[in-house]
Parts: C-alpha cells; sequence; structure tokens
C-alpha cells in the first residue's frame, strides 16, 4: 500500500488561491459601501457591524472560489433565502448573488484552465435560453398593458441570467453531484422542519418563515399544508418533486460504493422529502413526484428497474394512505363526475375557470397573445364569458402552459419547449452516447426532475423559476460537459428520435382511422332556467332574496329535485350566474329537441309539486343546439390499443431493417458481402 505525499502546490491548489492585498482592499471597501447602504436602508444597528463584515468577507473569499460561489447560489435559492429575509428586513440578497456570481465567472475566465471548459455546448445553452427570451421580447410588441409586461420581461430575464450564472459556473466546477447535495440538503431540512413544527408545534412555529403553514386548507385534507419557505404548498410541493430524484440517485451512488453512513443519510433525506411533500397535502404534487420517481426508474438502467420492482408493492400502500388516496379519488370525481353540483372542492372549480379563461384568452390572440404578465388584467372581462364561474376568479392561470398561450401565444409557449426540450435533449444525447456512464443515475435524475416540475406546472403557473433554473443548469452542464459527440453516436440519437417519432406519428394515424371509421355526430340541446324573485329589484327584499340564490345548496338543491332517475338529461346547477341548465343529448337533433322539451317540463312539474316555486320564479334563458362528433367508449378503448400495437410494430421494424443493412454494410466493409 502506497501513500500518496501532497506537494505544496498540490495543497495550494486545492485550499485555493492565496488571499492578497487586493482582496483585502475590496474587503475593506465593499465593507464600508456595504454598511453605507444597509444603515441607509435599516438605520442604525450595532449588530450590522457584525452581519455586512462577515458577508462581505464570505462574499471576497467566495468569487475567487468557482464552487463556493455555486453552492451559496443554489443553497441560498433552494432556501428561498430573498424571499424569507424580505419577511425581516429589505436587503437584496437576490441582487448581490447575481452580482457574486458575475464576480466569481469574470475572475474565473482569467484562468485558461477554465475557459478551456467552455465549449460549443455552453454557445448551444445559451442560444437554447435566447430563443425564450426572444420570444418573449415578440410577445410584448402586442401587450395590452405595455408597463405590466415590460416589468415581467424584465423579470424573466434577471431569472435567465441566474440559470446562466449557474451553468457556467456547474461548467467550471465539474462537480454535478455536489451540486445535487446542495439542492438535495436544504429541501431535506426543511422538509424535517415542517414535520417537526406539525408533530411538536402544532404548526405553531413558522422557524423564521422557514416552516410556513399556508391559508389554504383544501377538502379531505390530514394535517395543515406546510409551503416550507414559501407561501403556498402547492408551489413548495413543485420544488421539492425536483430534489426526490436526485436523493435516490445520491442512494444509489452511496450503495454501490457501500458507504454504510451515505446511505443512512441519503436514505433518511428521501423519507424526509417524502413527508414535505405528503404535508404539503398537494394533489398535483402527489402525482409529479410519482411521474418524477417513474422517468429516473426508467431512465436509470435495468439494474434500477429491477430493484424498483420491489417498490410497487408500496405504491398501493401509499393510496390508501389518508390525504393521498383520498384527496385523488375526489379529484377524480369532481372532475370527471356527472351531474355534480355539490361540494366540490372550491380550489378545483377555481383552477378550472382559470385555465378556462387563459385557453379562451388564447383563442382571441393565438400567435403573440396579450403580453407577458397580462393575464390579470384580462380576468374581469373573461371571467364571465366561460363555462364555469366562480365568485372570486383568481389573478392567475394555474397551468404552466395555458399561462403561456394567453400571455404570449404560440411563439412563446414555443419558445419555452424549445428550451426545455433542448436542454433535456443534449442531456439525453450525452447519455445516450455513453450508457453506461458512471454518471448515469444522475442524469437520469437531472431528467427525471425537469419532467417532476413539468408535470407539478399543469396545475400552477410561473413562479419561482430559478427554482427549476436549478436543475436545468444541473442537466445542462452535464450534457456539456465530456467533450464532442462521436458522429455515430449522434446519428445513433438521431435516428431513435426519428424511428420514435415516425412509430408515434404511424399509432396517431392508426388511432384516429379507427376513431374516425366509428365516429358517430351527436346533438345536445340545452335550456338554461333562470331563478328570480318575485317583484323587481326595487323592492324590499329582492337583493336579499338574490343573496339567498347565491349561496351554495340553494341551486345545487333546485337541480337535484329538477333531475329525475327516469330521464337520462343532465341537470346542472351555476349558483354563481343562478342559472340551472338541462342538456339532452341525441344522434337526432329533433329527437334532442323534443325529449328536451318534455325534460323540461317534467322538471318545472316536479318544481310545483314540492312546492319550491313560490319563493321564484323561473325564467327561461334561452335554448341553444350544439352538434359535435363523438365516440363510444369501447371505440375509444379500441383505437387506443390498436394505435399502441401500430406504434410498437412500426418501431420494431424500423429497428430491424435498420439493424439488418447496419450488418450488411459492416459486412461490406470487411470484405465478406456476397
Amino acid at each position: 500500500m502506497t501513500t500518496k505525499i501532497r506537494t505544496a502546490e498540490e495543497r495550494s491548489a486545492r485550499a485555493g488561491p492565496a488571499l492578497t492585498a487586493n482582496d483585502l482592499a475590496l474587503f475593506l471597501v465593499g465593507t464600508g459601501l456595504a454598511l453605507i447602504a444597509a444603515i441607509t436602508q435599516l438605520g442604525p444597528r450595532i449588530l450590522l457591524l457584525l452581519i455586512v463584515p462577515v458577508g462581505v468577507a464570505l462574499g471576497v473569499y467566495a468569487m475567487r472560489r468557482p464552487l463556493v460561489t455555486l453552492l451559496l447560489l443554489v443553497v441560498a435559492e433552494a432556501l428561498n433565502l430573498a424571499g424569507v429575509v424580505a419577511l425581516h428586513v429589505s436587503l437584496p440578497v437576490f441582487p448581490a448573488s447575481l452580482a457574486l456570481g458575475l464576480l466569481t465567472i469574470a475572475l474565473a475566465l482569467r484562468d485558461p484552465g477554465m475557459r478551456a471548459r467552455l465549449n460549443r455546448w455552453t454557445v448551444v445553452f445559451a442560444g437554447l435560453v435566447c430563443v425564450y427570451l426572444a420570444t418573449q421580447a415578440v410577445a410584448i410588441m402586442g401587450s395590452v398593458e405595455l408597463q405590466e409586461s415590460i416589468w415581467t420581461i424584465r423579470r424573466i430575464l434577471l431569472d435567465c441570467v441566474f440559470l446562466m450564472i449557474v451553468f457556467v459556473l456547474a461548467q467550471f466546477t465539474a462537480r454535478p453531484w455536489t451540486v445535487a447535495v446542495a439542492i438535495v440538503v436544504p429541501l431535506a431540512v426543511l422538509s424535517l422542519l415542517a414535520l417537526v413544527n406539525e408533530l411538536v408545534f402544532a404548526g405553531g412555529s413558522s422557524f423564521f418563515g422557514f416552516s410556513t403553514v399556508t391559508e389554504a386548507s383544501g377538502e379531505l385534507t390530514t394535517t395543515l399544508r406546510y409551503g416550507g419557505p414559501l407561501p403556498d404548498s402547492n408551489f413548495w410541493g413543485r420544488n421539492l418533486v425536483m430534489g426526490l430524484p436526485l436523493a435516490c440517485a445520491l442512494i444509489h451512488r452511496s450503495v454501490r460504493s457501500r458507504d454504510i453512513r451515505a446511505v443512512t443519510l441519503w436514505g433518511a433525506s428521501v423519507l424526509a422529502l417524502l413527508a414535505g411533500i405528503y404535508l404539503t397535502q398537494s394533489r398535483g404534487t402527489f402525482v409529479a413526484a410519482a411521474a418524477g420517481l417513474v422517468v429516473w426508474i426508467v431512465l436509470s438502467g435495468p439494474a434500477v428497474r429491477k430493484w424498483s420492482l420491489l417498490a410497487f408493492p408500496l405504491v398501493g400502500v401509499m393510496f390508501v394512505v389518508p390525504g393521498i388516496g383520498n384527496r385523488l379519488t375526489a379529484l377524480y370525481d369532481d372532475v370527471f363526475g356527472e351531474n355534480v353540483d355539490y361540494g366540490i372542492d372550491p380550489s378545483i372549480l377555481g383552477r378550472k375557470a382559470a385555465q378556462q379563461i387563459a385557453w379562451a384568452m388564447f383563442d382571441d390572440r393565438p400567435i403573440y397573445g396579450f403580453g407577458p404578465g397580462t393575464y390579470y388584467t384580462q380576468v374581469p372581462e373573461y371571467a364571465g364569458t366561460v363555462q364555469t364561474a366562480v365568485v372570486h376568479p383568481t389573478d392567475a392561470p394555474h397551468n404552466l402552459y395555458a399561462q403561456l398561450a394567453a400571455e404570449s401565444g404560440i411563439v412563446g409557449l414555443t419558445g419555452w419547449l424549445v428550451m426545455v426540450v433542448g436542454i433535456v435533449g443534449l442531456l439525453a444525447l450525452r447519455l445516450y452516447s455513453n450508457p453506461s456512464v458512471r454518471d448515469r443515475v444522475l442524469m437520469a435524475a437531472a431528467v427525471a426532475a425537469v419532467a417532476a416540475w413539468s408535470v407539478a406546472s399543469i396545475f400552477l403557473h410561473l413562479a419561482y423559476f430559478r427554482s427549476f433554473a436549478l436543475v436545468l443548469a444541473l442537466a445542462g452542464a452535464m450534457g456539456a460537459t465530456g467533450g464532442p459527440f462521436a458522429a455515430e453516436a449522434t446519428r445513433g440519437f438521431a435516428r431513435g428520435v426519428a424511428v420514435t417519432i415516425t412509430a408515434a406519428v404511424a399509432g396517431v394515424l392508426a388511432a384516429g382511422a379507427v376513431l374516425w371509421s366509428t365516429t358517430t355526430t351527436e346533438t345536445t340541446a340545452t335550456q338554461e332556467l333562470m331563478l328570480l324573485p318575485p317583484g323587481t329589484s326595487t323592492d324590499d327584499g329582492y337583493g336579499y332574496a338574490l343573496d339567498i340564490r347565491s349561496r351554495s345548496p340553494v341551486l345545487p338543491t333546485y337541480a337535484a329535485i329538477m333531475r329525475s332517475a327516469e330521464h337520462s338529461a343532465t341537470v346542472t346547477a351555476d349558483p354563481v350566474r343562478g342559472v340551472v341548465t338541462i342538456s339532452r343529448t341525441d344522434p337526432d337533433a329533433a329527437t334532442a329537441r323534443e325529449e328536451l322539451r318534455a325534460d323540461v317540463d317534467l322538471a318545472l312539474e316536479r318544481i310545483r309539486e314540492v312546492g319550491a316555486d313560490s319563493d321564484y320564479s323561473i325564467v327561461d334563458v334561452g335554448q341553444r343546439m350544439t352538434s359535435e362528433p363523438t365516440h363510444s367508449g369501447a371505440a375509444t378503448s379500441v383505437a387506443v390499443l390498436i394505435g399502441a400495437a401500430v406504434a410498437v410494430g412500426v418501431g420494431l421494424t424500423i429497428r430491424r431493417l435498420a439493424g439488418e443493412s447496419a450488418g450488411v454494410r459492416r459486412r461490406a466493409r470487411a470484405g465478406t458481402a456476397p
């Protein structure tokens, strides 16, 4: 056994650059300026004399050590340090972190070794980010609220600068596992704080803002809803699902290295993250966490897939845990149930209305949208026109993709997809070119983290982008590291993508052909009935009667009375607008109209039988007829099965033919072809 003796130069390089007189001068000048700024903002305080010099000293130390700066930026963003500090004092935490990152990069670029770590893929990554920025800039030209859009673009630009800073620092340091640790540890610690807050303090301690109990309670929740350092548990859950696959990758690495202490640490981190995810009580978070784990398992290789089979029984166990299975079941019933009038989760109604508003905006301006950041300005105009009505519409669309479509149209949505898919595609190409690479599980975890955040964003709008930027930068840095791709690997990846797209198109065409051949046209006749108090709006008690009508049980009760077990009409209530809608669907338009007339007569008769027409008169608002193609459930199932079979068959056939042609070419080059 030999022991390597480090030279003085190696020890010096490992410790980092030595402090110089310039560093001391920078510390003194920086401390003076920071003290002046802090006293101006906060007033003279003794504590500033301690905090400011320590902060400046840390900055001076870090800016000549890219790894330290990278860890500071990642940990601060994972903790949402800027947001938490803002709850107590007004300090420019985020601008300071940007300045530190830019200074560190500027100093690092003086080193030829650091410059050599930047390559063509650095330019590609920057180009993908610029595509997103450019599409948002194009969308601003037709904005209905120019000042709001300018402010939004400024925020997006700063967030993208942060993304580029973290990406470049990650390339400089080439320590992706360290970045993963810096993301997972803060998330796990904050999850433990939430667990302690729930079990020990019953939600009574916010731990200085790092363990927030959100105001929204939700339906069928079993605990308080914790948002960590964020004011909303749903957004906090979207952050946690990014850490879960990264923590799983760290466990896998520890198991392979047989490090028992590391296995224990990262196993505890996974349990803490699962507890934090549960304490969000967010259904979108549950779905996104499952999606992220599935993606990680699929991409991590056969060994991980084999061991993951042991975890399948846990899925059933998790589904029966109170607060998970029952909430997901209630979500399905609220969204897809028929004749649901009463007891719908208000958050579901609010999200449905918000997304309908966003898509209605997209229908009106599909190319460039209404301008970045303008969704909330159009809510008053569109809230009364969408199908789902709520008393207090939200000022956010609760869907990232609907938000991009409404505010920046097809152009902005395309820019976002180009950026995210391009970064993930770069990492996928790296993974494809070397499937046995040592960091495969971490690469898979980075892709899974992006996928989990993207799934969670089906239920949430774009906010706290910098947290997402951490995993984008990690994915981009790993994809950009490793030198140029071999030409054969690039061609193979392109062929694989082409085969996948071809197979998918073939499957879609086959399924579409089945659906087209089984399509039937059905006509829906709809009658709207409004409940109005007797008298006029100037009569005493008229307004009070309208208020009674708007209360949630009233209209659903009328709808339940109108509904008949003998008739298949659909009867729905809209307490906000005071309207009961009766619908009848039939392949023949005349039959639908006649059956609707009979259903309306029966409904009014049932109201009269119970005397429910004494306090409100029922006024015919109007009738409409709509015809649209439809498919039976059996036809849809058959189409899906045939489409999947065709896609798999086409994919396997193309791969087999490609393999045979490749074999012929190899034999020809070897001189053995017939």
